[in-house]
């Protein structure tokens, strides 16, 4: 898929994942926000864009493999809504599953080694997509899990490949989607060196310096999701909140505009982790910036 379509499709998945919670974070009756109906808006004319964009993916690929982008995180997304009360109604969900269930056969199995995909952000997104959309665990999943941990050094870290920035690269954006992969599908018997995996990866992460949004907006996830204080997640937030623009959106580089992936991705940040509200004024605003600008993009009718 060209870059394009993935950065656009990135964009949608982070705007549509924040509005999703921060709209079940507040109650109708006493909401401040007045932009509340239009993010309710946003996120049911995203949705369907979203699930479409994956069936099509899919059915474009020659061997119809699944996308990290394009079908995963849309099936996080949707488990997000589900969470949050909102209705889904998904007709690709059982293909996502499907081509997810592929996907781990394919890369994981020993005696095709030429088929696997070496990079390393694949396991954790099939891992977390699956998990996403109720997948149980079985072989393929104790083999992944299993890549994972191997891939883990001993400062904590997995080596990024580092190949299409800001989405995919960055050490902190790895580190935590490994961590929280293994968590999700470890068996017990695994234990003792997934603790110990965390532990490497989360001593790592608090003395990590990040400088640009999304390593700092996944040094503050990996943080929650490797259990530590709220003090130590604190530090990370206030330095995530300090690159909010002036407009209160975010830019995912110093170098770039601002965007809705950005200004989603730190908000659901900063609000998984457990740091901010979303009454909060600047979360309201930034909320509100995205809202109209992927409203503002959105046509009124989802593609066919």
């Amino acid at each position: 898929m060209p870059s394009t379509k993935i950065f656009i499709l990135a964009i949608l998945i982070g705007t549509v994942t924040t509005s999703a919670t921060l709209v079940s974070w507040t109650k109708p009756e006493d909401d401040p926000n007045p932009f509340s109906a239009d993010i309710k808006k946003a996120v049911a004319k995203s949705l369907p864009l979203l699930q479409n964009s994956g069936h099509k993916f899919v059915m474009a690929s020659r061997v119809h493999c699944v996308s990290c982008h394009s079908n995963l995180l849309t099936g996080v997304v949707e488990e997000k809504m589900e969470q949050k009360g909102f209705s889904v109604i998904d007709s690709f969900r059982a293909e996502r599953m499907m081509m997810t269930n592929v996907g781990l056969a394919t890369v994981t199995n020993p005696n095709t080694p030429d088929s696997f995909v070496s990079a390393k952000f694949i396991a954790p997104y099939l891992l977390i997509g699956l998990q996403a959309d109720k997948g149980q665990p079985g072989p393929y999943t104790d083999i992944a899990v299993d890549y994972v941990l191997n891939q883990q050094r001993p400062d904590g870290t997995f080596k990024v490949e580092g190949g299409r920035p800001p989405h995919e690269t960055g050490e902190a954006h790895l580190a935590a989607l490994c961590i929280l992969s293994i968590q999700l599908y470890a068996s017990p018997a695994k234990k003792a060196r997934v603790e110990q995996a965390i532990n490497r990866t989360k001593q790592w992460l608090i003395v990590y310096q990040p400088t640009n949004q999304q390593e700092l907006a996944f040094q503050l996830l990996g943080l929650h999701w490797t259990g530590a204080s709220t003090a130590e997640k604190e530090k990370i937030a206030a330095k995530l909140k300090a690159l909010q623009n002036a407009d209160c959106s975010w830019s995912q580089l110093p170098s770039m505009h601002s965007d809705t992936y950005a200004t989603g991705e730190a908000p659901y940040a900063l609000g998984e982790s457990g740091i901010t509200r979303p009454k909060e004024e600047y979360v309201q605003k930034s909320t509100n910036w995205a809202c109209l600008a992927l409203l503002a993009t959105l046509p009124d009718k989802p593609n066919p």
